[in-house]
């Protein structure tokens, strides 16, 4: 699952259903998304997953939803810059 270099995402709310990405999960460069909270079904990557340089996505929250999901692969998170509630 690739969300990369979208300029008007503010969120990932589409994917509230999804459970489980069977490979590698990469988040990167949206320049305003803001919220991954329809990520919260999400328990599994099968692969690597990669959140960084969101510019206003809370890195508090990205590490909030590492946290509660089983990786198998590398988990790189970085450049993720924005003001934490």
């Amino acid at each position: 699952l690739v969300i990369n270099g979208n300029t008007v995402l503010t969120d990932v709310d589409g994917l509230a259903n999804l459970t489980t990405v069977a490979g590698d999960m990469s988040i990167g460069y949206n320049d305003v998304l803001t919220n991954i909270g329809g990520l919260s079904s999400l328990t599994t990557v099968g692969g690597d997953l990669s959140i960084d340089e969101n510019a206003i996505l809370c890195q508090d929250w990205v590490d909030a939803f590492v946290a509660g999901c089983s990786i198998v692969g590398t988990v790189t998170t970085s450049g993720n810059g924005g003001t934490c509630p």
